[in-house]
């Protein structure tokens, strides 16, 4: 689709996709790469650099491969990018402040994030497209097992349409 140019929106940044409305379901995560929507699917934090050179995060994806937590419906903990033991092979360590977790810091406290969240309904997986999200604050605790993370609090943009989530939502 590259080769073809049918992909769009791949410089968008922080703002929503025309076209891409709160609440549209992606069976795969290719599907969002094409319309603009999260670049690398195999990353949770995309990213882009502004125009001094900044890194900063445009969108994210909680595919429950980290523990975040979702307190009610418009607010998440999101705890990203790198040690965890069940994701990398390289084994568990400290988070640091660099690469995706630096693009998210540096969206604090007012650039938006979009947030794509992975959910299985049924026999079936699909990410959801929950819309824009700000970062009210952030913060390197020690986690579980006893190496630092990173957990940023992100607040849903409330003048965005209603969220409408799947009544049987099982994440994996």
């Amino acid at each position: 689709m590259r080769t073809f140019r049918k992909w769009v929106n791949r410089d968008k940044g922080f703002e929503n996709i025309p076209g891409v409305n709160v609440g549209d379901k992606f069976r795969h995560g290719a599907k969002m790469r094409v319309v603009g929507l999260h670049g690398d699917y195999n990353k949770g934090i995309d990213w882009l650099k502004d125009t001094k050179g900044n890194i900063i995060a445009k969108s994210i994806i909680d595919s429950h491969r980290y523990k975040n937590k979702r307190i009610y419906a418009d607010l998440l903990i999101y705890t990203r990018e790198g040690g965890n033991l069940d994701v990398s092979k390289q084994g568990e360590k400290d988070q640091e402040a660099k690469d995706e977790n630096l693009a998210l810091m540096n969206c604090f406290p007012s650039t938006p994030v979009r947030v794509i969240r992975y959910y299985e309904i049924g026999r079936e997986s699909w990410y959801i497209y929950e819309g824009l999200y700000t970062i009210a604050d952030y913060k390197q605790q020690k986690g579980g097992r006893g190496f630092h993370e990173f957990k940023f609090l992100m607040i849903r943009i409330p003048s965005q349409p209603k969220l409408k989530l799947p009544k049987v939502v099982m994440p994996r």
